[in-house]
């Protein structure tokens, strides 16, 4: 009979382990939460890094860093040379030492258009490099501006 009591009041804990029991739950909420919040910020971060992954963010980092480049020879070097970055080619580019071989190289491979550079009209709407990104059925047009700003866009009409 003892025995049959004891298996029935250990159906009802006491009071006593009540508070354990309320310790353990919370514990577990904590670390329920504290695994949420990392799942969260585990997601956010990847999709971070898919962003900066992306084919189409690597050629705009790309174009920037070459017009970056024209931009600061212009800067570097006397108004009689810098004037005549108007009307040259990407090979007169790589001759005067503007670009490397390899940066000629990936502007030609990509279809990027140099436009010309004038020291004079430093501005948001001067374009030195303009480029059209296409993957499949996406389509973005990729500009550099004589300030130094890339902007994507939708490509021109080509009508």
């Amino acid at each position: 009979m003892t025995e049959l009591f004891r298996r029935f009041n250990s159906l009802f804990p006491n009071p006593g382990n009540l508070v354990q029991i309320g310790m353990r739950r919370t514990n577990a909420l904590l670390w329920l939460i504290i695994a949420i919040a990392t799942l969260c910020l585990a997601l956010m971060y990847k999709a971070g890094s898919d962003l900066a992954s992306s084919p189409l963010f690597a050629e705009a980092t790309a174009i920037r860093k070459i017009g970056a480049k024209i931009i600061n020879y212009a800067h570097e070097h006397s108004t009689s040379e810098t004037e005549s970055l108007t009307g040259k080619s990407i090979d007169d580019l790589v001759a005067m030492n503007v670009l490397s071989p390899v940066e000629a190289a990936y502007l030609r491979h990509n279809g990027i258009k140099f436009l010309g550079y004038d020291r004079d009209q430093v501005a948001a709407n001067a374009p030195i490099l303009d480029a059209n990104f296409d993957r499949g059925s996406f389509h973005k047009r990729i500009v550099c501006y004589s300030d130094g700003t890339v902007k994507t866009c939708q490509p021109k009409d080509t009508q």
